[in-house]
């Protein structure tokens, strides 16, 4: 998996294949296998060396691979996912009842139970079965239907569809065919064995359908235990990218199990799996206490699990000012009473990674009155997550979950925050561009935080930090070069591209835009058009600088930037030096009020809908006779209203671009 692009197709394997928590980890234990990782079970003794790479297993449903420290232990990275998911443990696997051959079942972790009926169903999990040399655990999953859970008709419950207080042990009890069948006999059969050899079992219902691609463009995918294997295998493949090259800092990928019922379980995370495993590779390294608490001390844990995007039928039901949506990126979640262990610092450490790497950031927190989940997350049958076709013939992009990020101790989890842009005051904050390596669109309302200035972190913090971003930012094949429009391609510096288009070359960094997002990608499909050469451009929230910087290089004699946010100015600065053009782009801190001044042939503002409406009376003021103003970072949902303020402020509306739920719109002065 090194070296791979990341693979819709190999996520869906995944999910496919983890039934049950036991069959996830035994997914996960192949995958390392095949990757060169070694097992040390826990009851063997262990040898390690320096550089190794290695897994164990508790209970056959959780797993923690590791590639050992070079040199003296100086801390740890860390990424925690769960591998089951809400689902109906068995308690007793034959019965008979009216005719039907029946099990009963206990609901585990919360649900929705109304998406269990009435579909296929099958079984999955461990049998412990009786062989001459001791009890065997052997994996169980009859791939076909075996069982269903039968709603009652509406003419027995015409309350049906005016809600129903469901009481599991009598509404969500399955059938499994005609009285006389046996469910031990089949799974025996299975597992090529014998029913009286069945001594206990561990198992589980499970849907029969596989995940596949929804949409129009196939922009979202389906499939059972999205949560929280979607996020397991990000991890997983994040993970495996990594090769151990920091001296003194050991890796770790772990993926508990019983997070559903709160994680109290000898697997779970608040069991002892990462400190028993922590303490052995301690022992094997020499390790004295003191050196022990500092290098734990020195670490950064990142806790992915699902998160909520704003509901198309219910959005009051997410916080109106924290909107997260569908594609919009990776999501930092964030709770007062610490269920999400999120803290500014680790916050700040979390957004400047996915700021290198060119990820999209989003941040999620509960309504005040609406209690949230804990730990690391809640359940789902079924849910739907974005995805987009990658750039450049690259395999699909990797989806969007939630990270939580915290200093090591118990591995809770932390949470998804938004980043972003600071050309404008904060409630009128919008997206900029965003890299293609992790998740598809922009927040709404924008990304608002980003890295704080190092000086801001511990001097410990800093350096470690440092090496993460430094790490996350060499992954080339992350952030893979992009044509946009006609004439031009965007390329990272790392990245060799032969193009005869005009090259924009732009790394991820502490600023948003690289032209992976769509309001960001609308921006410059039309400065393509309509850049003919010796205009001069104003960029309003200029960010990484990059709509500025095409403008330029596409022809234009002169360019300003504005952004109240210092690191974006020095990071459009920077951006400008890379491809030449330092000489002809002037970026200032401050506002448009204040900043601007002079006829402009193009501006631009990819921004937001309340700061586009905000900003437009001032908008004519300062185009030239034939000038055109650019205003993108809307989205499809307030286009009529933006629409409305822009000819109110005197506009004329030209044209109206649209891309997966965005609008540009293209403006000349009525």
């Amino acid at each position: 998996m090194q070296n791979k692009a990341f693979s819709m197709e190999d996520l869906f394997a995944f999910l496919n294949a983890g039934v049950s928590a036991f069959h996830s980890t035994a997914a996960a234990a192949a995958i390392l296998e095949a990757e060169g990782y070694r097992n040390c079970p826990e009851s063997a003794a262990w040898h390690l060396v320096p550089g190794g790479k290695y897994y164990t297993t508790r209970n056959g449903s959780a797993i923690l691979a590791w590639r050992m420290p070079k040199g003296p232990l100086t801390g740890w990275h860390a990424a925690a996912s769960h591998s089951d998911s809400p689902t109906w443990r068995i308690k007793t696997l034959d019965g008979a009842d009216h005719g039907f051959a029946r099990a009963e079942v206990e609901g585990y972790g919360g649900m929705l139970m109304s998406t269990w009926f009435d579909r296929p169903l099958s079984v999955a999990g461990r049998l412990l079965v009786r062989t001459a040399d001791g009890v065997e655990s052997r994996l169980v999953h009859p791939e076909r239907a075996l069982a269903c859970i039968p709603n009652l008709c509406i003419h027995f419950n015409r309350e049906a569809n005016t809600g129903l207080n469901y009481n599991p042990q009598v509404d969500l009890q399955p059938i499994f065919g005609a009285e006389g069948g046996s469910l031990k006999d089949t799974l025996a059969a299975e597992a090529g064995g014998k029913a009286e050899d069945i001594l206990a079992t561990d198992l589980v219902l499970c849907i029969t359908e596989k995940a596949q691609r929804v949409g129009l463009q196939g922009e979202y995918f389906m499939s059972g235990r999205i949560d929280d294997l979607e996020c397991a295998y990000a991890t997983l493949y994040g993970f495996l990218q990594g090769r151990g090259e920091e001296a003194g800092r050991g890796d770790i990928w772990v993926m508990f199990d019983n997070e559903e019922v709160g994680s109290s379980s000898r697997q779970g995370a608040q069991g002892s799996l990462m400190s028993d495993v922590l303490a052995r590779i301690e022992e094997s390294l020499g390790v004295t206490k003191e050196q022990s608490i500092r290098a734990r001390t020195n670490c950064l844990l990142l806790s992915a699990d699902n998160g909520h995007a704003i509901h198309p039928n219910h959005p009051e039901k997410s916080d109106q000012k924290l909107p997260v949506n569908m594609g919009g990126g990776v999501i930092l979640k964030y709770n007062a009473r610490q269920t999400y262990t999120t803290s500014g610092l680790t916050g700040a450490a979390f957004t400047a990674i996915c700021e290198k790497a060119g990820v999209p950031v989003q941040t999620f927190a509960n309504r005040a009155d609406v209690a949230g989940g804990s730990t690391r997350g809640c359940g789902r049958a079924l849910c739907a997550q974005p995805q987009r076709a990658a750039p450049s013939g690259q395999s699909g992009l990797q989806p969007a979950g939630l990270a939580q990020c915290q200093k090591p101790g118990r591995p809770h989890r932390a949470a998804h925050r938004g980043s972003g842009r600071r050309a404008l005051p904060a409630h009128l904050r919008g997206p900029a561009g965003a890299g293609p390596c992790m998740a598809g669109s922009c927040v709404g309302r924008g990304r608002q935080h980003r890295r704080p200035p190092r000086a801001l972190l511990p001097e410990r913090m800093r350096g470690h930090l440092h090496r993460a971003v430094q790490k996350a930012g060499s992954a080339g094949p992350c952030v893979p070069p992009m044509d946009v429009g006609q004439r031009l391609a965007i390329v990272p510096s790392w990245q060799d591209y032969d193009t005869d288009r005009v090259k924009l070359i732009l790394d991820p960094g502490l600023a948003f835009g690289t032209g992976g997002h769509e309001t960001t990608n609308l921006c410059l499909e039309v400065l393509d058009e309509r850049v003919k050469g010796g205009e001069r451009v104003l960029d309003i929230g200029t960010g990484s600088g990059i709509l500025a910087i095409a403008a330029l290089k596409l022809g234009a004699a002169v360019a300003e930037g504005v952004d109240i946010d210092p690191v974006a100015v020095r990071t459009a600065g920077e951006n400008a030096a890379l491809n030449g053009v330092a000489d002809k782009l002037t970026v200032l801190v401050g506002d448009l009020s204040d900043k601007a001044s002079g006829k402009y042939d193009i501006i631009t503002a990819n921004i937001v809908a309340n700061a586009i409406m905000s900003l437009a009376p001032a908008v004519p003021g300062l185009m030239a006779d034939d000038a055109v103003f650019i205003a993108s970072g809307i989205i499809d949902s307030r286009k009529d209203e933006v629409i409305a303020a822009l000819e109110a402020a005197g506009l004329a509306v030209l044209e109206v671009k649209e891309k997966r739920g965005w609008e540009c719109i293209v403006c000349k002065k009525a």
